[in-house]
């Protein structure tokens, strides 16, 4: 997924590093039921996908407020990475 900040062009990367980037603003685990959390991951995405990417939650919240469509997207990309995850992991049980 693309998106542009700053009129920075980001492209947002699945990896481990999301994760601990969010761990480390939250101190705890994500949890998927939580809007909160949704933005909250989604600069985290921004942030280990280009760490020379200056944006903050606020400017993050201002650009899903002016286009609400934006956390949509980022969340079908999200769940997207995940389901793939998931499926390999089935295949492997699979061969079990």
């Amino acid at each position: 997924m693309k998106i542009t900040v700053k009129d920075r062009e980001v492209e947002l990367r699945y990896s481990l590093r999301i994760y601990m980037v969010f761990e480390s603003m939250v101190n705890r685990a994500f949890n998927p039921n939580l809007t909160s959390d949704a933005v909250m991951l989604f600069l985290s995405a921004i942030l280990s996908s280009d760490p020379d990417c200056e944006i903050n939650l606020d400017e993050l919240i201002d650009m899903i407020d002016k286009d609400p469509i934006l956390l949509d997207d980022f969340i079908k990309w999200y769940s997207s990475k995940i389901d793939v995850i998931a499926k390999k992991k089935t295949k492997a049980k699979e061969k079990v």
